[in-house]
């Protein structure tokens, strides 16, 4: 429902080619990689069309003023970071090892392929590359947070902690 509504936005906006740049690494990566996940389907809709909204209005014009030199540096260190974390799966989902180390193979050479394009579309304009790298950095941002989450709850023991 999220990826159709993510879509959707997309589609009717001003920012179709933005959203589209943007959502279609994410997607990919985020089905490779795993990363945070909302408990309820609600806030997850929420949550996912605001991201969209987000990085298509505001984050990727931001990214796209960055000096060319400079983007090429921070989207070469996310995509370094990207190929070398492991997959963060919710306790939710339950692949096997021989799936997780498939999934790892496969997101590597997205990643390596995404990169190679992206350099590629440097002769034409920034925004390709700003607006994937939003995409690959999201996703990135929800498996260290995942992987926090994991970190966490085998340092409590599997109990959650209190908060305030």
């Amino acid at each position: 429902m999220g990826d159709f509504c993510r879509s959707l936005y997309g589609c009717f906006s001003r920012a179709r080619t933005e959203s589209l740049t943007f959502l279609v690494p994410f997607y990919l990566l985020r089905r490779r990689v795993g990363g945070v996940h909302a408990k309820r389907a609600s806030v997850c809709f929420v949550i996912s069309v605001d991201l969209v909204i987000f990085v298509s209005l505001f984050l990727g014009s931001v990214v796209m003023r960055l000096p060319t030199w400079l983007l090429i540096v921070i989207n070469s260190g996310t995509m370094i970071l990207g190929m070398t974390l492991r997959p963060a799966y919710p306790p939710q989902i339950d692949f096997t090892e021989e799936e997780k180390e498939a999934n790892y193979q496969r997101k590597n050479l997205f990643l390596l392929f995404l990169m190679i394009i992206q350099h590629l579309s440097l002769f034409f304009n920034t925004k390709f590359v700003a607006y994937s790298f939003c995409g690959v950095g999201v996703c990135v941002i929800t498996v260290l947070i995942q992987k926090q989450r994991e970190y966490k709850n085998e340092k409590t023991g599997g109990k959650r902690e209190k908060t305030g």
